[in-house]
């Protein structure tokens, strides 16, 4: 998680890479993709206000690659119509992130390296019905 001392209500989270030695079948495949992405969400309470991760899992069966792109897409366990697309450009190295609530595109990331667009997706936060 990264939060500078300087910025208020501003919270990320860089995700862990896969390793190719993840799993026999996947982990060569999927190198480089983020295990899993998290949003921050604020609570608020009688106690006072906290932040509370939402967390979006790789599905392996959306994982696609051809010649200039690898993508794959990311879910809640608890489906609530929202997804989000992470895309690696093989050429350039770049990564792009597309968050959607249902068909709806509702944010894009993109960076030169991993942890730039990893920083940027996460940054915006999640939906109050995330």
């Amino acid at each position: 998680m990264s939060q500078p001392s300087d910025a208020t209500g501003f919270t990320a989270f860089i995700p862990q890479q896969i390793d190719p030695s993840w799993h026999d079948e996947w982990g060569p495949k999927l190198a480089g993709f983020p295990l899993n992405l998290a949003y921050a969400r604020a609570r608020n309470s009688d106690a006072g206000s906290s932040l509370e991760p939402v967390v979006y899992w790789l599905d392996p069966g959306t994982y696609r690659e051809d010649s200039d792109r690898r993508e794959m897409c990311y879910f809640t366990k608890h489906p609530n119509g929202y997804r989000v697309r992470v895309i690696h450009n093989q050429h350039r190295g770049s990564w792009q992130t597309e968050k959607f609530g249902g068909d709806a595109l509702i944010c894009s990331a993109a960076g030169s390296t991993f942890d730039q667009a990893m920083l940027q997706t996460t940054m915006v936060g999640a939906q109050a019905d995330e």
